[in-house]
């Protein structure tokens, strides 16, 4: 759980907005149903109800639109090949690049321009970036 503050933290500074938590795999997988579904999912590999790799499973054969960025504190290539087998839009490894790395890799996924004061931007992150940090 301190390990989502932290990215959701940096990802605020960062300029993204209207992030929210889910506590577990099983709130994720109901919030995915909702009206308002997260355009994108940060998910850990290590989850207390469901593990990483079977939310991965079922966020993507029922929405296949949602962009999955799935991390994990353990380097191992099969599981990074599983991840993207699964249906992970990309694979980071919980190191000391991480909070750099997922900023860069929602910066291309959203296109965002240099220029993060200009209200084009601004309206872009608001509608836009809605994660789900598990």
């Amino acid at each position: 759980m301190f390990y989502a503050e932290v990215i959701k933290e940096h990802l605020q500074l960062k300029g993204y907005t209207n992030i929210r938590h889910s506590s577990n795999g099983i709130e994720c997988l109901l919030a995915v149903f909702e009206d308002e579904a997260p355009k994108v999912i940060v998910m850990d590999h290590n989850l207390d109800i469901l593990t990483g790799m079977d939310l991965l499973k079922r966020i993507h054969s029922s929405r296949p639109d949602i962009k999955i960025f799935f991390l994990s504190a353990e380097d191992q290539v099969d599981l990074a090949i599983k991840a993207v087998k699964y249906g992970a839009t990309d694979y980071f490894l919980k190191d000391d690049a991480v909070f750099d790395n997922l900023s860069e890799a929602l910066d291309e996924l959203y296109g965002r321009q240099a220029d993060m004061t200009s209200p084009t931007w601004m309206r872009r992150s608001a509608v836009l970036v809605k994660s789900f940090l598990v």
